[in-house]
């Protein structure tokens, strides 16, 4: 037994105790059941064990789960919501994504109605900006996307909508814009897709203005790109680094 030892965060619960002596008939018959998730939680090397074990499938790219799948260069890929096949373009959910489409054209009335603006930005998932990481199984068919008709439902509803395909492909020149182990976009990833927004926001000038203070350089101009354009400050902290940055 190794009462003492500290939880793993990767349990992500509690881990069981020891139980109390029972104190009524109730404690008695839950006894079996809480001795046995004390004995569980807590025997020699358990720990170790597990990470052993964990260690082991992953190096034999055999994941515990049918949620995910492995692919190339140490990146696993979630495989519900049948992600593998959208990105695929091997399934169009066309009912659905009209729905969505006709809903978003509903909100750009009412919103415009009150004098605003609706932006719609759909981000792909890590299948789509991944790709050179899929295994060879889970390459891309031809034809078209369940983002591609997204994107062409909303055209043909006059709803502005950017793609963010383009500037994360883009990205990648400066570093990882998905997570390789998750399904969420890096730090990188989401900054370049709100610039992307911003920039279709905000006034082009306002960016005009931006780029000539970077110019004259000096620390009020290092403060104002870090503050104002948070993607150029990463993409500086980058080159500092030595790393290459690309152009965007």
């Amino acid at each position: 037994m190794n009462p003492a030892a500290a939880p793993l965060v990767a349990d992500n619960r509690a881990i069981a105790k020891l139980p109390a002596n029972p104190a009524g008939l109730g404690d008695w018959l839950r006894l079996p059941g809480n001795l046995e998730s004390y004995v569980n939680d807590n025997f020699g090397f358990r720990h170790q064990m597990v990470a052993a074990y964990s260690t082991v499938r992953f190096v034999l790219r055999s994941p515990v789960m049918t949620r995910i799948a492995f692919g190339e260069n140490g990146w696993i890929f979630y495989t519900d919501d049948n992600s593998f096949e959208q990105s695929r373009g091997q399934i169009l959910r066309l009912e659905r994504i009209a729905a969505f489409a006709d809903m978003a054209a509903g909100l750009d009335r009412m919103i415009s109605a009150r004098g605003g603006r609706l932006l719609v930005a759909v981000p792909p998932n890590q299948h789509t900006l991944g790709a050179e990481n899929l295994s060879s199984w889970a390459l891309r068919f031809d034809g078209p996307t369940e983002y591609d008709v997204v994107m062409k439902m909303l055209a043909e509803r006059a709803v502005e909508a950017i793609d963010l395909r383009p500037v994360l492909q883009a990205g990648k020149s400066i570093g990882p814009v998905y997570r390789p182990r998750d399904t969420h976009w890096s730090t990188l990833g989401a900054l370049l897709a709100s610039r992307r927004a911003d920039r279709t926001v905000r006034p082009l000038r306002f960016y005009a203005w931006l780029e000539a203070v970077a110019a004259v350089g000096g620390a009020a101009a290092a403060w104002a790109v870090g503050h104002l354009d948070p993607v150029a400050d990463v993409m500086a902290r980058k080159a500092v680094a030595g790393e290459a940055t690309g152009a965007l």
